[in-house]
């Protein structure tokens, strides 16, 4: 006497792919199964499709079992690396499934996505360009030793290198000095081999506001002393930028950021009193008098 099937308690859901690229196409499966996992069959049952997230989309919100007791569904997955979607089947019962998780991945190089660390620099500041290697969809790709070439769109500004590689994760960056002129716009553009290429947006310069000086500490001294100037509109970093004591530059410089400035007295500032100002890519500031002394 053959021993009666056992009544089925649930579904076997599994995906064409655990890891389909980011975008595709995968075919979900709920086999109807015993509480051993064997399948059951049963044709007619209708199934209904849900998934762990609001990402991604079925083809169909209900499936019907087969004579075998499958039932599939296309679903097409996010268009962004790296989403983890479960999808549960579950038909009158109740008789439910879930899947293992359905983690999207990046997809073959087609381009690079190009940005500027500032789309509206002061006119004349340095910005650096980052060209990521990506699929499709925009998604990074990891891919090292591309060597980048940087054109940009107009004869303004400069690029610190011809050329940059890039790293493990897929990104070049390069640093780009931008024109003195404020509303310049300039577009940069990355290209590999394959050809592989992206452009950033316009990158458009402004006006900055010029330096202003508020404080000489101390406001007199030797040759050689260290003078804190305090202030506005110095810059992050010291660049091209300068101070003056006279007529006289200072050579060497202990620290510099947007309000504080210090340097040292030049070796061969003029002795007496003399117009100590700072010189940036915007222009010059106010003077304050220093005493230089013997």
């Amino acid at each position: 006497m053959r021993a009666a099937p056992n009544p089925a308690s649930k579904y076997r859901v599994t995906a064409s792919s655990s890891s389909p690229v980011a975008g595709a196409a995968v075919t979900i499966s709920a086999q109807l199964a015993d509480v051993n996992g064997n399948a059951v069959a049963s044709a007619g049952r209708v199934v209904t499709w849900t998934k762990s997230n609001a990402y991604g989309a079925f083809a169909a919100a209900t499936s019907t079992t087969n004579a075998g007791g499958l039932a599939t569904v296309v679903f097409t997955t996010r268009t962004l690396a790296g989403t983890a979607t479960t999808v549960t089947a579950t038909s009158s019962g109740p008789l439910t499934g879930t899947s293992a998780a359905i983690t999207t991945k990046a997809g073959l190089a087609s381009k690079y996505r190009v940005t500027s660390s500032s789309a509206a620099p002061v006119a004349g500041a340095a910005v650096t360009i980052s060209a990521q290697l990506a699929d499709v969809n925009g998604n990074a790709v990891a891919s090292a030793g591309r060597v980048v070439t940087w054109t940009k769109s107009s004869a303004y500004g400069a690029f610190a290198t011809a050329t940059s590689t890039t790293n493990a994760g897929g990104l070049a960056t390069v640093a780009f000095t931008t024109r003195t002129l404020a509303g310049t716009a300039t577009s940069v553009t990355a290209t590999s081999s394959g050809p592989l290429t992206g452009t950033s947006a316009a990158i458009t310069t402004k006006a900055g506001a010029l330096p202003r000086l508020t404080k000489l500490k101390p406001a007199s001294g030797k040759r050689g002393t260290t003078v804190v100037i305090s202030g506005s509109g110095f810059g992050a970093k010291r660049g091209t930028s300068f101070v003056k004591f006279g007529v006289k530059k200072c050579a060497k410089y202990v620290s510099w950021s947007k309000t504080r400035i210090k340097c040292k007295v030049p070796a061969k500032a003029k002795f007496g009193k003399v117009s100590v100002k700072v010189t940036t890519i915007v222009g010059k500031s106010n003077a304050k008098r220093f005493t230089v002394k013997r």
